[in-house]
Order: C-alpha cells, then structure tokens, then sequence
C-alpha cells in the first residue's frame, strides 16, 4: 500500500509478521500517523486517504487477533491498547468486550506476580476506559488495583517524593481526587502542573 498522506507510506498489511509484536505495533503506529495526516485532508473534501487508512486499520485487526495471545503481557497491553484505538478508526465503534479485556486482566495478573515488564500507567488508563464502559470484569481485582495505586501516587506526589514520573502526574491530574484532597484539590493539581513545567 503506498503513501496516500504526503510524508507517511504504508506496507502492504500482508507483509507484516504479526508473529513479531513489535512489527505489528510499528505498522499500528503508521496507521495511526496516517490517519492524523487524512483527517487534515477532509478539511479539503479528499475523503479518500480516511477510506484507504480504515481498510488498513480492518487489515490489521485481522491479523493481529490470531496472535495477540501469544505475545507476552507487556507486549500483549500495548497492542492491546493500538487494538482498541485501530477498531474505533475502522469501525467508529470501540470493540466488543473480549480481546483487550482479556489482554488487562492477563497483564494485571502478570504484575501482581512480579512481571516488572507490564506498563502501570497504561494499565492503569485501560482499567480506568474499561469500568468507564462499564465492563463487569473489571469491577473486582482491576478495581481495587486501580483504586489502590491511584492512592499510592497521590501519596508520593503530596509527600514530594523524588523520582517523578510525567505519566503518572498526567493520570492524576485527570483523575477526581477529592477523596484525598478535598477542598485543596485545584492547589494540589496547580503544584503537579509546575511539576511537568519543571520537567519541560
């Protein structure tokens, strides 16, 4: 498949060894820089690049389901997350419960076992879409993670403790944490932003 948007050329998908994870996330994040590039061109009326880019996104979402379990967690959370945001560019619909629910409750396993690899922080944003959707399986042990670590970050940024980490500033100050702060959560949320100021 050549280059529909100027700076941006996508393989054919029947090239892509969706065996390899990294290959399969690669072509995942052409598609995703494609589409940004496309939806600057409806502006024009060219509506052809956003057809082309969705047939990809279809594409890859066949070629990734008969492999995403055999990736390990880590690897497995990440395509999980391309997966869902690939579904909504192909279909305009999130995808049905199953794949990326199944690669969370995996890869949540896998850390609480000590697997250091998993991502918190995107494991953390998955949970959060996944009750936001209001998908039972996560009501249980996901929830209970989440709302643990949500209170174990709060602690570490409220105590200033060293070793920032822009992600999970980011998830707090999207978070309602009033829980925690009560009336002094703007303050609180003002002190995280000069935190990412001080980073940049």
């Amino acid at each position: 498949m050549s280059g529909f948007a100027p700076t941006i050329t996508l393989p054919s998908t029947d090239l892509i060894d969706f065996s390899n994870p990294e290959e399969a996330y690669g072509q995942a994040m052409l598609i995703c820089n494609a589409s940004a590039e496309a939806a600057r061109k409806i502006a024009d009326g060219n509506f052809s690049p956003i057809t082309k880019i969705r047939t990809s996104a279809r594409e890859w979402i066949l070629g990734i389901e008969p492999h995403i379990d055999s990736y390990s967690p880590a690897q497995a959370l990440r395509l999980a997350q391309a997966y869902d945001h690939l579904h909504r560019l192909a279909y305009s619909a999130p995808p049905l419960p199953g794949i990326v629910d199944r690669q969370v409750i995996r890869s949540l396993r896998a850390l609480i076992a000590g697997d250091t690899a998993v991502d918190q922080s995107l494991l953390y944003r998955l949970i959060t879409l996944g009750l936001n959707r209001g998908i039972k399986e996560y009501r249980g042990l996901p929830l209970r993670w989440q709302s643990q670590k949500l209170a174990r970050w709060y602690k570490k940024y409220s105590e200033g403790t060293a070793d920032l980490i822009e992600e999970e500033i980011r998830i707090l100050l999207d978070s309602d944490l009033t829980a925690f702060t009560g009336r002094n959560q703007a303050p609180f949320k003002e002190q995280l932003r000069g935190l990412l100021k001080d980073r940049s």
